[in-house]
């Protein structure tokens, strides 16, 4: 690989994985003794939900759930950061940005969603030299997000010329790649269907454009797109809620979606086009050991990568909640 073809390789991969670094160190979380709990009733939960699919997971589950339950959507990392929840479902590198970066006491409980990350483009993308150059647009996600990234990559940024722009929400990117030439977008459902739905544009899963622009990387796994993480305060006080609320998730995930005036309103979608382009995302409810292994896989093709000194080692097993 080029020294070139390699810095390139980096910088892309870190807008993916960027908050995957640095996650061994360990984090400690003090139990406390805790009286039995009456397993008929059950402490409120503060759940929020960051994404079109978390959200309409959400929805579902509360619908006839034994659980009181109280969810918000946010479009920004802040709540999060400042430890305002019980449990929430996120994107997976924010997940290990939180453990690094935050007084937060998180950790992750179980994967959501897999194969939920795309790249858009307007032209070919079959090797190396077809991603160089474009502008990249990525989804904001906040102040915080933002700073990481030039923390990190803000040097590999300007080495190689290439220009981050950031969209909030479709209608954004629609107008951003209608006025650019050559770009590469980093985007999700539902944006991906709705843009495609006015222009054609190509469209690659993660894992078949990381292959191409670099054949070391394995592209046979499924991609972590979206993880449940809980705060730590949640294990000492409200551990029964926590796994009575799994278990939900694990019973509900594939049922018959419900729709709401409020994700509607917030993703500017018709309810049936949501309906749609939910049922074929690629819902999963997965914890425990299969969960680290899956984590593993992903490092291994890190470390197969030779990027450990960007993303850290092997997240330590106090990232993980097993129950």
């Amino acid at each position: 690989m080029t020294r070139r073809k390699s810095v390139f390789l980096i910088f892309f991969l870190s807008l993916i994985l960027i908050s995957c670094t640095d996650v061994a160190r360990k984090k400690e979380i003090v139990s406390e003794q805790k009286e039995p709990s009456d397993p008929s009733i059950y402490s409120s939960l503060d759940v929020k939900t960051t994404s079109f699919s978390s959200t309409i997971l959400m929805d579902t589950i509360k619908e006839n759930s034994e659980l009181p339950i109280e969810s918000t959507y946010i479009s920004d990392t802040k709540d999060l950061y400042d430890g305002n929840f019980d449990i929430a479902i996120v994107d997976a590198p924010m997940a290990a940005n939180l453990y690094k970066d935050s007084e937060v006491h998180i950790k992750i409980a179980g994967i959501s969603l897999v194969n939920n990350l795309y790249l858009l483009s307007d032209g070919d993308i079959n090797k190396f030299s077809d991603i160089f150059g474009k502008t990249i647009f990525v989804k904001d996600l906040g102040n915080d997000f933002r700073q990481k990234i030039s923390k990190k990559i803000g040097l590999l940024q300007k080495f190689i010329g290439i220009n981050i722009i950031y969209y909030k929400d479709a209608d954004n990117l629609n107008r951003l790649i209608g006025s650019t030439k050559s770009f590469v977008a980093l985007a999700r459902e539902p944006y991906i269907s709705i843009i495609n739905d006015d222009k054609t544009y190509k469209k690659y899963k993660i894992n078949e454009a990381l292959s191409a622009i670099s054949p070391d990387f394995d592209d046979s796994f499924d991609m972590i797109s979206e993880v449940i993480i809980v705060n730590g305060d949640v294990l000492n006080s409200k551990e029964d809620a926590l796994i009575k609320f799994l278990d939900e998730i694990s019973q509900k995930k594939d049922s018959e979606p419900i729709i709401s005036d409020r994700l509607v309103n917030t993703f500017d979608i018709s309810k049936d086009d949501a309906l749609e382009i939910y049922k074929n995302l690629d819902k999963v409810f997965i914890e425990g050991d299969t969960m680290k292994g899956i984590f593993n896989v992903l490092y291994d093709n890190i470390e197969r990568l030779k990027l450990t000194s960007i993303f850290g080692q092997r997240p330590a097993d106090d990232f993980y909640y097993v129950r």
